[in-house]
């Protein structure tokens, strides 16, 4: 419900799919425990909000265990200069993309309703206490990826905010924290 109390709009459309696509879709949602609307609505919504940009960033599906390898043959060092490459350039571009003005709220968004929602790496989560921000990023996927995402983090708050972070690594979380 929006803030007015109201139901968000909606409008009806109506389209054709093959027999066989709704098969799917239906089976899809079946086990998703989800109706097929809910389904098909997710769907386009992550088209228009990600997958429809995702050229333009030169972004590719790989496999997270391809990934995973692939850091496991590079140094700690490496991997944190590649998480620094990562968040002053292309991290910073996808900000930008998304949001006309670099601020707090963009980064947070963009970790969150962008990069969390839809590239299925990782689970992010920004609470406030006090005056203190705390920032979780829990990926599942070993110390390697903690020393990436920490280092992009770092070098995304630094270049866009100036903004020094404490942080804390696990082989699965990273967790950040700053005061504002």
């Amino acid at each position: 419900m929006s803030d007015s109390g109201k139901k968000p709009q909606s409008v009806i459309r109506s389209f054709r799919i093959p027999k066989a696509l709704d098969k799917s879709l239906r089976k899809t949602a079946e086990e998703r425990q989800t109706s097929v609307n809910a389904l098909a609505e997710g769907v386009l919504q992550k088209f228009v909000d990600f997958d429809s940009h995702s050229e333009e960033f030169g972004y590719g599906v790989v496999k997270k265990g391809f990934l995973t390898e692939v850091f496991e043959h590079l140094t700690d060092q490496q991997v944190r200069d590649l998480g620094d490459w990562a968040g002053r350039g292309l991290g910073s571009e996808t900000v930008r993309y998304y949001h006309p003005e670099v601020s707090l709220e963009a980064l947070l968004s963009t970790y969150q309703d962008t990069w969390s929602k839809y590239s299925g790496l990782y689970s992010f989560k920004h609470e406030v206490r006090g005056n203190q921000h705390i920032l979780l990023l829990n990926h599942n996927m070993g110390m390697k990826w903690s020393i990436f995402y920490e280092a992009q983090m770092k070098a995304l708050f630094d270049k866009n905010l100036g903004m020094e972070l404490e942080t804390e690594l696990s082989p699965n979380f990273v967790t950040a924290r700053f005061k504002m």
